[in-house]
């Protein structure tokens, strides 16, 4: 015997919306790694400008205090090119885990459409017969004993 047409098309609903729900998150976190790949991106350049700077300012040091406060910043500016890396790795990583339970939730959603359809099949095929033996019976009837 098979589930009622109605628990299945609750069912259906709910996966609906879970997969609905699952492609609000993968669409939020593939924004989130497009951000923060800008991120890096941006920081990676601030990096590359900051060694062309460091360069004429070593040019006109004239002290070891100067020398330490470019090497302070160029460190300042690796760490920040590091850190927007590490976010944008990050970023990628859960988009990719969005993109995975989009993937579920859809086949999930697939599997209860099948159920339904065959529910609905069985359904269909048990009026059918019903029809047939009401007719038959109809049939019999007239026919007399």
């Amino acid at each position: 015997m098979s589930p009622p047409p109605r628990a299945i098309r609750l069912a259906l609903r709910a996966r609906a919306n879970l997969r609905d729900v699952a492609a609000a998150r993968e669409a939020s976190a593939r924004h989130q790694e497009s951000l923060a790949a800008d991120a890096a991106r941006r920081s990676g350049e601030d990096l590359d400008d900051a060694l062309d700077a460091a360069r004429d300012q070593l040019a006109a040091t004239s002290g070891v205090a100067e020398l330490i406060r470019i090497a302070s910043e160029l460190e300042a500016d690796r760490a920040a090119a590091i850190d927007a890396e590490r976010i944008r790795q990050a970023a990628a990583s859960a988009r990719q885990r969005a993109e995975q339970e989009l993937q579920l939730r859809a086949r999930q959603l697939r599997t209860v459409e099948h159920a339904l359809d065959r529910c609905l099949a069985e359904h269909a095929d048990g009026a059918t017969r019903a029809e047939q033996r009401l007719t038959d019976d109809l049939g019999a009837r007239r026919r007399g004993p």
